[in-house]
């Protein structure tokens, strides 16, 4: 697919993506074709928390990679808990109203190359 697009416009790109509610009946996979780029921050049935924080400027400390992710899943519950508090100071959306507890979790996030 990758390499089909490409003859279309050499900037195309494929993203892979890793969760384990998108695991189900996926025994195989490429991933010596994949490339980790992060991980991302997802409030399930929302929306990406380090997309939202980096719209509204609020990534200053947020330790993010070259790819606006993070290295590994060890800050989740820290960006979380930091989109949350700016929610509740009204500057960023609050997630999931009236479910405030909705889960946050990693999402591993990688480019597919040729």
């Amino acid at each position: 697919m990758l390499s089909y697009s490409r003859q279309e416009d050499a900037r195309v790109e494929l993203i892979g993506v890793f969760s384990p509610y998108l695991s189900h009946g996926q025994e195989s996979s490429r991933e010596e074709a994949a490339r980790f780029l992060g991980v991302d921050v997802i409030a399930v049935g929302e929306w990406s928390l380090l997309k939202a924080l980096d719209e509204v400027g609020k990534t200053q400390d947020v330790p993010l990679n070259a790819f606006g992710l993070l290295d590994d899943d060890s800050r989740v519950e820290w960006v979380a808990s930091r989109y949350r508090e700016l929610a509740s100071r009204n500057e960023v959306e609050p997630i999931a109203d009236p479910h405030p507890d909705l889960p946050v979790e990693p999402v591993w996030v990688y480019a597919l190359d040729d």
